[in-house]
């Protein structure tokens, strides 16, 4: 059967198409350094990576909230902790304000650090977090929680938990309601100071340093209950970070190509590429680049 020039024209130029095919897909892959760069690459792992991927930047969502998370927690606890040391402080005072060897100036001056200690309290009950928010304020973030107007402490956040989700169904309460702490706090502090001024013995020894001791207790409890709240951050995180890694390694053994491989498939990609060019233009008696009408992809 006798083969028309139309057809012979047709049979290379679809050879020199398969070729720059083949070509520029080697090109691709070595350029990238990825075996999949479009989904006809390949169907199925597309799919399987479609799939690690998008559970990958679930996880990475994850990891981030609880990095929010862990720094809320650490400004509390932080706070909360200096509290403990300053009660510690007004333990201290309240004892030896009770000992009645103790002279009045000597009670006055304690007064003086008790109100000190107060004011401190407060400071840090207003403490904010990276983000600039109030850590203390509940949902109120942006609103400065704890004044003192006349002696007496306002509060000015609310109550709702601070939620964030740590995982597919999964949330933490990371902020802490210190308000009642802070009102009994405040108020004991107050009566301390009064009592010192005051010189009043029996009311230092009888209430005050059972009250100093209370809220140390309960300042111990509040940082504990923060403390255990970031290790469970803390061993998420971990556990988060083990498993990014293996989806980045099952990422990379679908999508990345081997790289020595790569370039072997790209020269020989290239050889075939100009050798069907070079057939095409014999057969037609023409140069490469009146067959072609373009330039040998770069």
């Amino acid at each position: 059967m006798r083969v028309s020039t139309s057809q012979r024209f047709n049979n290379a130029t679809n050879q020199i198409n398969v070729a720059e095919l083949a070509f520029v897909e080697a090109q691709t892959q070595v350029s990238t350094g990825k075996r999949i760069n479009v989904p006809s690459d390949d169907p199925m792992g597309t799919s399987v990576l479609l799939s690690a991927q998008t559970i990958q930047g679930n996880v990475q969502q994850y990891q981030s909230n609880l990095d929010s998370a862990n720094n809320y927690l650490k400004s509390s606890e932080s706070a909360v902790g200096e509290m403990t040391t300053l009660l510690q402080q007004a333990n201290q005072l309240a004892l030896s304000g009770a000992n009645s060897s103790t002279d009045q100036n000597a009670r006055n001056e304690k007064a003086n650090q008790i109100s000190q200690i107060q004011q401190r309290m407060v400071d840090l009950a207003n403490s904010q977090g990276e983000s600039g928010q109030y850590v203390f304020a509940g949902q109120l973030s942006t609103t400065k929680p704890f004044t003192v107007n006349a002696g007496v402490l306002t509060y000015s956040g609310d109550a709702n938990n601070v939620i964030v989700q740590t995982g597919p169904s999964q949330t933490m309460n990371v902020n802490t309601n210190l308000n009642p702490f802070m009102q009994q706090t405040f108020a004991a502090l107050s009566q301390l100071q009064s009592d010192l001024q005051g010189g009043s013995v029996s009311n230092i020894s009888g209430v005050d340093v059972a009250a100093m001791q209370t809220a140390i207790t309960s300042s111990a409890s509040i940082q504990g209950d923060i403390g255990a709240r970031m290790q469970s951050v803390q061993d998420l995180q971990a556990d988060n970070t083990t498993r990014l890694n293996t989806l980045a390694t099952q990422i990379s053994n679908v999508q990345d190509v081997d790289i020595a491989q790569a370039i072997t498939k790209y020269s020989s990609a290239q050889t075939a590429y100009q050798a069907a060019l070079a057939v095409g233009a014999q057969s037609f008696n023409l140069s490469l680049l009146n067959f072609m009408g373009t330039s040998t992809p770069a």
